[in-house]
């Protein structure tokens, strides 16, 4: 773990290692496009609501395990926003960076 804490470039790596990571186990066609544009929920997601949760834990795990981070990010916080951090990867990447940064 660094000492500096992730800025939001570096958090957008940590949610790309996670879409490689689960882009190993998917097919081609279901392959998730690695950009921040790329929706992870809500109406043309790419997850249902066990596929995020999935991912979630995915993201939290691998945090852990190579940047020494033990975080939660379907917590409280996020889930009584507005607009929620789990839509698209822009959004994660910016929520993962403000939960590091806290």
């Amino acid at each position: 773990m660094s000492t500096q804490p992730p800025d939001k470039s570096m958090c957008l790596q940590m949610v790309y290692e996670t879409i490689d990571e689960m882009n190993e186990t998917l097919a081609d066609e279901d392959k998730i496009v690695k950009s921040p544009q790329t929706q992870l929920f809500g109406c043309s997601g790419t997850f249902d609501s066990i596929g995020i949760v999935t991912f979630i834990v995915m993201l939290e795990q691998n945090i852990a395990a190579r940047y020494g981070y033990v975080i939660t990010l379907a917590d409280e916080k996020a889930l009584s926003r507005q607009r929620s951090p789990f839509l698209s990867v822009e959004s994660l990447a910016e929520y993962l960076a403000e939960k590091l940064n806290d």
